[in-house]
């Protein structure tokens, strides 16, 4: 299971590569890490490979965190990006559902085993019946699904939802600084909306895209709050009241 959820996350060497701090060609290295986790974690193994002329179906057994195991979540914490923002408040997930193909590559067959708290229960078809935990964990799992384990909301992220819902639904006329819509959204509906983005409608050279709108994209908020949101969750960048009609403009004469 390590190696299939995380092939890239494996340091990997490289060429020589320019370094845009000196200018010199240097020795490099390069990783993949998640900068925020999604509620629901859905894993897809390769079970299937092609060539020119042929393909197979993989069956080779893989091992997974599961509830009832030794290993019983998955914790993605080693493999989240740390430089200049805090880890989630929850990095941990528990397996709550597997999909199987049963058959080869022309023909086959899928259902689905399903968590039901402490219990197992797979689906075939219109079949629904309970199934020990042994048999999910000897599976030929295709797909894995699973739940982000959360902590109960502190006082602070529970103040700061409630501000959240306060912007969305009386937004102000103009703010100390603006935050983008979609995370505000994000955090009115769940306590751990991950780190905040704020500059996604912004190309790499700092260019508002045509699509979505400035003004659609960021809600105008109190500096102190978003001060807040970004202490609580991480990431960035401010974007301030001056910096905001700077956007508004460029994105004008588009």
């Amino acid at each position: 299971m390590r190696w299939c959820a995380y092939p890239s996350a494996v340091w990997a060497s490289l060429p020589l590569s320019r370094c845009d701090k000196c200018n010199r060609k240097q020795n490099a290295t390069k990783q993949f890490s998640f900068l925020s986790l999604p509620r629901v974690l859905c894993v897809c193994v390769k079970r299937f490979e092609f060539g020119t002329f042929w393909g197979s179906k993989i069956s080779d057994y893989v091992t997974f965190p599961m509830p009832g195991t030794p290993n019983a979540v998955l914790d993605l914490s080693p493999h989240c990006y740390q430089e200049h923002h805090p880890l989630p408040p929850s990095c941990t997930y528990s397996l709550i559902g597997a999909v199987v193909h049963r058959g080869g590559l022309g023909a086959g067959h899928y259902i689905a085993y399903v968590c039901t708290g402490e219990d197992w229960v797979v689906c075939d078809d219109d079949a629904v019946y309970s199934v020990p935990v042994e048999e999910v964990m000897n599976t030929e799992a295709y797909v894995l699904l699973y739940q982000k384990i959360t902590p109960p909301p502190s006082d602070e992220a529970l103040r700061l939802q409630r501000a959240a819902r306060q912007y969305l639904m009386h937004p102000l006329d103009r703010g100390d600084c603006y935050i983008a819509r979609y995370w505000l959204q994000s955090l009115m509906c769940g306590c751990d909306p991950g780190v905040l983005m704020n500059d996604v409608c912004c190309c790499p050279a700092e260019q508002p895209h045509a699509h979505p709108s400035v003004a659609s994209f960021y809600v105008p908020v109190a500096e102190a709050h978003f001060d807040a949101f970004v202490a609580m969750w991480g990431g960035g960048p401010k974007i301030t009241a001056t910096r905001y009609q700077e956007l508004m403009r460029t994105q004008a004469l588009d």
